[in-house]
């Protein structure tokens, strides 16, 4: 009778210990999950939840998605659906500087508008304000490739916006083959924010420029 009942009793502790990662598994679908390959991270997720009877399946749902790093409705990482924001842009326009004809930038590359530099076949002799914004939001869309292509943690707006302005500047290969970026990825991000001020020269010329706009990329990316 007592080894009976010790059985049932542990029975029920695995059920009551099942139950409540099984009900979080029907708030968003574990399909989506397997299907994306990311059912670790969901289960996590998930697991990490404590079912209250004070709110409703819906808020449940909203709050596993909107903590975790993967993008439910794509299977992505966050990073690969985000975008700059318009305080990542205007940190990029101030630092870079407008100008409406071509001139060459510290590297000796022939730039215009918001630091847009030519390539062969662009025959850009002048260009009004508007049409530099337009320029510069196709241009960083190469920079948020990058980041898409490279960097493999979740990443907040700040940090997102700070390295859009940082691969503006220095261009993909710098970044590729940077401590900045294996610090990310390793999600040492203390360490990573210090990177920014090793960035600063031109020619081997160290640009009080240079060192403003790492100084704000770096305190963009801590908050």
């Amino acid at each position: 009778m007592t080894r009976n009942g010790s059985i049932g009793g542990l029975i029920l502790v695995g059920v009551a210990a099942i139950a409540p990662l099984a009900f979080y598994l029907s708030l968003i679908g574990e399909p989506k999950a397997e299907k994306y390959g990311h059912l670790d991270v969901y289960n996590k997720a998930v697991a990490s939840r404590q079912e209250s009877s004070n709110r409703s399946r819906l808020e449940q749902r909203a709050e596993v998605e909107r903590d975790s790093e993967i993008d439910w409705s794509t299977g992505e990482i966050k990073n690969q659906t985000r975008t700059i924001s318009q305080r990542g842009l205007s940190l990029i326009q101030r630092y870079e500087g407008f100008s409406s004809t071509v001139y060459r930038c510290p590297a000796g590359r022939r730039t215009i508008g918001y630091g847009h530099m030519l390539t062969p076949g662009e025959n850009f002799t002048r260009m009004s304000q508007e049409e530099a914004q337009n320029l510069l939001r196709q241009d960083v869309q190469s920079a948020e490739n990058v980041i898409q292509r490279y960097v493999t943690v979740k990443l907040t707006q700040g940090q997102y916006d700070a390295l859009c302005s940082f691969i503006y500047n220095l261009g993909e290969g710098n970044f590729r083959n940077s401590t900045l970026l294996r610090r990310i990825n390793a999600g040492n991000f203390d360490e990573a924010a210090n990177e920014f001020s090793r960035w600063i020269k031109a020619n081997g010329l160290v640009l009080k420029g240079l060192q403003t706009r790492r100084a704000e990329e770096r305190n963009l990316f801590l908050n």
